[in-house]
């Protein structure tokens, strides 16, 4: 599809902004956004603001949204945004930018051409709102390329993979196409998103939309952002397939940490001969790297002014001023120290997570209501509601993430090494009850847990048939309208066969009747789920590995068994471990369970490497 000036296809674009702890600038960008484009040429403004405390933005195309303050991060809020927006073609911001004249027409020009999924403008410094520190970090090409990016491209159009979503737009069938957002990555997952939309379209940097943002103007700031950036370079690397000590060290040339060692030991070296030829030496390199940061980044900045306008002409003058040539090392230091320290962290928090807190799946099957109805209490698959609740809440505080069964299936399958950049769980209920539907819609709705609900579609709307024992009391199970509400919520639906039955009591005929029948009764009755990917559990936990190729061949992305366990790299993405949860069970306690198996899982792990990953 492309983009004309008609009215009828410029509202299919929406304008997303997602913030946190900065109102006030995110009202100031706002206002602005509204005075420099009309109305008429976008469909909506999304506003997705994380907090506990929701301060509304009105606006006739104005449409505002919180998420709890979970520390999800932008990921999450960026998929967020996907999620709500109406439009064909989505345009991300920042909520501290001021984007230039003709910004929004320049922009979205490239994507005439329906061969080009994405755009990306420039993001220069707001020339009043910089220190010295803040010109030095625009000096150095920070962030997006900064004015040097923007200036080698001699305004001209050019494809990249290169682009932030400090200002940007990409075609929103594209981005759900390709998964969204990582928001396991945490920082930098625009970049490592835009790479993946680089392979199955254009992707494109257009210098004359150009939006200028608020600096870091201090060394705290610096340190902590590239903190981040260095957190986000270590898992990107690590997603695309490269062992994760290889990823803290390499490429050995440009690695801070070497070069670190190198000026200590030969400072070191020196002071055990003389103090003096030691603080010689310290003082000789930095200006030595001062004059080669300076000569290096001020060539890039050299390039001729004429044509431009005022503003990037005084943003010129700005940043390439003598005191920043003073201050320069020191900022790029403070810069590479925080990418080394943020490598590190992220390495040492992704052994722990290796070792201590692999991810878990829970599963659930009733859940019951305070005054107990139609349930029993001594049953070991009764949950409380409260405890549920509490279950969930204490994982979050611990710092777990819940995430969609079947994206931690797809990691499993495609880039295990993702599965271990933060806790992550996945919630499950079996046989579908209407009690967890009550649940789910009433507790679940304002928080978006993605749980996952599995359905014998046999007995939609009847009751369960296959565990009618003297001691226990019939429990309804969910319809089809109640099914597709879960379904439009965002949570997954998953197949439990159609009947329930015990897969190894019946003849091959059945079994493969169970298995197939019930993902095409999904299909057919959940508007969109035909090319969805649907998880499988085992009634009873009882298969076989006949029954698991039945189950691959019918077209599942995974199924669960009835083991304890931890997710390991090496785990059979048809016979996934996870613990069940009943009306004694508490957070800690599953915490407990899954950290005591840490040594036997290691040992698991060292056969594995030494006999199977070669192979």
């Amino acid at each position: 599809m492309s983009i004309t000036k008609s009215k009828d296809t410029i509202q299919e674009i929406s304008i997303v902004i997602c913030t946190k702890d900065r109102h006030e600038l995110l009202v100031k960008t706002v206002n602005h956004l509204q005075s420099i484009v009309p109305e008429d040429r976008y469909l909506e403004i999304i506003v997705i603001e994380e907090t506990n405390i929701p301060q509304p933005l009105e606006g006739k195309k104005l449409r505002y949204y919180t998420i709890p303050e979970r520390g999800r991060g932008l990921g999450f809020a960026r998929n967020t945004g996907l999620k709500k927006v109406s439009g064909s073609f989505v345009v991300f911001i920042d909520d501290d930018i001021h984007p230039a004249e003709n910004w929004f027409d320049n922009l979205l020009e490239p994507l005439r051409d329906e061969q080009v999924g994405a755009v990306g403008g420039a993001v220069l410094p707001d020339p009043f709102h910089l220190n010295t520190i803040g010109k030095c970090a625009s000096f150095l090409g920070f962030p997006a390329g900064g004015l040097a990016r923007f200036l080698k491209t001699r305004g001209r159009n050019y494809e990249t993979n290169l682009i932030s979503t400090g200002n940007c737009v990409f075609r929103s069938a594209l981005a759900r196409s390709v998964g969204g957002f990582d928001e396991l990555i945490r920082n930098g997952e625009d970049t490592e998103f835009f790479l993946r939309i680089s392979k199955v379209s254009k992707t494109i940097f257009v210098p004359n939309a150009i939006v200028f943002h608020h600096q870091r103007d201090s060394f705290k700031g610096v340190f902590k952002w590239f903190i981040k950036r260095g957190r986000g370079r270590f898992l990107r690397t690590c997603k695309s397939g490269t062992h994760p000590f290889l990823a803290l060290i390499f490429p050995l040339r440009g690695s801070f940490l070497v070069k670190l060692f190198g000026f200590l030991l030969a400072a070191l070296l020196l002071f055990s001969i003389s103090t003096l030829a030691s603080l010689t030496f310290v003082i000789l390199t930095y200006l030595l790297w001062n004059t080669i940061l300076w000569k290096r980044e001020h060539q890039l900045h050299s390039r001729t002014s004429h044509g431009f306008d005022e503003d990037i002409i005084r943003i010129k003058n700005i940043i390439t001023s003598k005191d920043v040539m003073f201050l320069l090392p020191l900022v790029k230091l403070t810069m590479d120290m925080g990418r080394e320290v943020g490598k590190l962290m992220a390495f040492f928090r992704y052994m722990r997570h290796r070792v201590f807190a692999k991810p878990l799946i829970l599963t659930f099957h009733y859940i019951g209501r305070p005054d107990g109805r139609n349930l029993s209490s001594d049953s070991k698959y009764y949950c409380p509601e409260e405890i549920f609740q509490k279950i969930l809440e204490h994982s979050e505080r611990d710092g777990w993430v819940i995430v969609p069964l079947v994206e931690i299936i797809k990691r499993l399958k495609e880039k295990s090494k993702s599965l271990y950049f933060e806790k992550i769980l996945a919630v499950t209920f079996d046989d579908a009850y209407e009690s967890v539907f009550e649940t789910v819609e009433g507790a679940l709705n304002h928080v978006s847990y993605p749980v996952t609900v599995f359905v014998p579609t046999g007995l939609v709307g009847d009751m369960n048939r296959w565990d009618q024992s003297k001691d226990s009391k019939p429990e309804k199970i969910m319809n089809w309208q109640q099914i597709r509400r879960l379904s439009r919520m965002g949570m997954e639906i998953g197949s439990h066969t159609c009947a329930h039955p015990h897969l190894l009591t019946i003849d091959k005929a059945s079994q493969i009747t169970e298995v197939s029948e019930s993902i095409k009764e999904l299909k057919r009755n959940i508007p969109d789920y035909h090319n969805n990917e649907i998880a499988f559990s085992y009634p009873f936990g009882e298969y076989d590995s006949a029954i698991i190729k039945m189950v691959i061949n019918a077209g599942y992305v995974g199924a669960l068994a009835n083991y304890k366990g931890n997710i390991r790299p090496t785990t059979d993405p048809y016979q996934i471990p996870r613990f069940a949860v009943s009306a004694d069970s508490d957070w800690r306690g599953i915490c407990n369970q899954s950290r005591s198996m840490w040594a036997k899982e290691l040992m698991k792990d060292v056969r594995d490497w030494l006999f199977y990953s070669h192979r």
